[in-house]
């Protein structure tokens, strides 16, 4: 094909533009990664630049969060505005400088005072695993009915006994300064949301720092306390014990003809959704007969993906829908507890009520207004991202209330697992089945 050449120049010029311009923008993202960096973000503010933030932080909410706040009134919000730079001045170093890490620190606190879960910075610090330095409780706790409850620890013996207390101090009065930064609405909540990211307020808060160990008291089953002192171990020791972080994918596994999906979150996008796709197919091909859905850890479900959910768990519920031969025909039980909350909670409250799902554990957590859904925001001289409520729903958010509550005298033949308390219930459930199908053909013959 014979092109003129006018045509030909102007192609060419074009081209030559579309290069540049694809040159630029690839320059200008290029950039903007550099520099929103963790890396090479201000480890430290001015006294002005700090009172720039908080101004910044607050404004923000100001025009953002919903009416009424969590029963704060015009004078207990503006006392948290000034708490928040009377703290950051106290904070302040020879040369007048506060680091980013105690900003955060008190902007947590500010934004709990809205008890809405969702108002609050995201701030992280940078993990360094391998710092001698960095030490740890020898530990993890767990929420549970009511009690704090050694989940994991450096020493096997302490595994699975209440935590009292810490150095003599009653341990919940020895964490309330880390509860107080937690934002919720539900004391219970609070609890549990610590317990989920224990080493991040253990990390920033340094209640442990300069200590080498700990005193601890614990109680037996027997009701006896006995104390025993415990060596603080590195961040690398901390992170076994409180294993790798959960993935955002629901987790399979299939045994005895019950199958177990840990669900801690559930992001509402393209990877996500073929993930479900892909478990309740197994679900099918391998003709599973009851699903157990564990929920307890899981705070941050969108509603669409709880709507996914639902979808492919009661017939006629739920979006997008669904044909009959796609709707698992199983037994499903959840298992909830106070860390269960937004949406997660919302979603075992209605299978409930639709008589498509057992509930065992214990009531679920999370405010009761549900803010949604947050906006982030950042502040303009840390670079430190931040949630905001930004729609208060019309009705507050219901709490789901479980059938059967699992207690310790329950759960003692399985030393407190109630990971294997409910599979053996499952599995009971498919045994009794299988017997109520037999039963005629014996009665015929």
């Amino acid at each position: 094909m014979n092109i003129a050449p006018g045509t030909a120049r102007r192609l060419a010029a074009a081209r030559d533009i579309a290069a540049v311009l694809l040159f630029c923008a690839l320059v200008w993202l290029g950039g903007r990664a550099v520099l929103g960096s963790p890396y090479l973000q201000k480890e430290r503010l001015t006294r002005r630049e700090a009172a720039a933030d908080i101004d910044a932080f607050f404004s923000r909410i100001d025009k953002t969060h919903p009416l009424p706040r969590a029963g704060l009134t015009p004078e207990s919000w503006d006392g948290l505005r000034r708490a928040a730079q009377e703290e950051a001045d106290l904070r302040l170093d020879e040369f007048g400088r506060i680091t980013v890490r105690d900003l955060a620190y008190l902007l947590y606190k500010a934004g709990a005072g809205l008890g809405d879960a969702n108002t609050r910075p995201l701030w992280r610090p940078r993990r360094k695993w391998k710092d001698q330095e960095l030490k740890y409780p020898p530990f993890t706790v767990d929420y549970r009915l009511g009690k704090f409850v050694i989940d994991a620890a450096a020493d096997g013996e302490l595994a699975g006994e209440e935590l009292t207390a810490i150095d003599g101090v009653p341990f919940e009065t020895y964490i309330a300064p880390l509860l107080e930064r937690i934002s919720a609405a539900d004391a219970r909540y609070r609890r549990a949301a610590f317990c989920a990211e224990q080493g991040f307020w253990w990390d920033i808060s340094g209640l442990l720092e300069g200590k080498q160990a700990v005193r601890l008291n614990f109680r037996l089953p027997d009701g006896k306390v006995r104390v025993k002192e415990a060596p603080l171990v590195s961040a690398w020791e901390f992170r076994r014990l409180a294993g790798t972080p959960e993935h955002v994918r629901p987790k399979l596994l299939v045994s005895r003809g019950v199958a177990w999906v840990d669900l801690p979150t559930a992001a509402y996008n393209r990877s996500w959704r073929k993930a479900c796709d892909a478990v309740f197919a197994q679900l099918r091909r391998q003709r599973v007969s009851a699903l157990a859905l564990d929920l307890r850890r899981n705070a941050g479900t969108d509603a669409r993906a709880a709507s996914y959910l639902l979808s492919y768990l009661a017939a006629g519920a739920g979006s997008p829908a669904r044909g009959q031969d796609e709707i698992y025909s199983g037994r499903t039980k959840l298992l909830i507890g106070p860390g269960t909350a937004n949406a997660a909670a919302l979603l075992a409250a209605r299978l409930r009520a639709l008589g498509a799902a057992e509930l065992l554990g214990e009531e679920s957590g999370g405010p009761r207004d549900a803010y949604s859904p947050p906006v982030t925001f950042k502040l303009p001289h840390s670079a430190m991202s931040f949630s905001v409520s930004s729609r208060k729903p019309p009705e507050p958010a219901a709490l789901a209330v479980p059938d059967i509550i699992l207690t310790p005298a329950l759960l003692s033949p399985h030393k407190g697992d109630a990971r294997a308390f409910v599979l053996e219930r499952a599995a009971a459930d498919i045994h009794t089945q299988k017997q109520g199908r037999q039963q005629p053909q014996s009665v015929l013959k």
